[in-house]
């Protein structure tokens, strides 16, 4: 989410860019204009973003998903529903924000190259 908080950094292609929304990337990180508003003292990261709407329609489209979670009511109301079942079967957390934000998101891991990676990490002989 790198490329969310600050276009202009220097990073690799993030996996949940398409090749076309990585080039749209790169076409914001070459402007000096832009990089001049985001570093602007009254810079607002949501207004950045869709103050890019018209030139780049399709990774903006992904950035204001990831940015504003509830844009529709339904989407408010899952996110309730899920506050709600991870307080009552984990009263005693104090804290639910790392639950929800799993619960919430859109984004689906790949648990085959996670396991892959920590299975030789871990693996022991006998």
């Amino acid at each position: 989410m790198n490329w969310l908080q600050n276009p202009f950094a220097n990073h690799t292609k993030p996996s949940m860019l398409t090749v076309s929304e990585y080039e749209n990337l790169i076409d914001i990180k070459c402007s000096s204009s832009l990089k001049q508003k985001f570093g602007a003292e009254n810079f607002d990261l949501n207004n950045f973003w869709i103050g890019l709407q018209d030139e780049y329609p399709t990774i903006v489209e992904k950035a204001i998903t990831i940015l504003l979670p509830f844009v529709t009511t339904y989407r408010c109301e899952t996110g309730f529903s899920a506050y709600t079942y991870t307080k009552n079967k984990y009263r005693n957390r104090l804290d639910a924000a790392p639950d929800l934000r799993i619960q919430l998101s859109d984004i689906k891991p790949n648990f085959s190259d996670i396991l892959r990676k920590y299975v030789k990490k871990f693996h022991s002989s006998h």
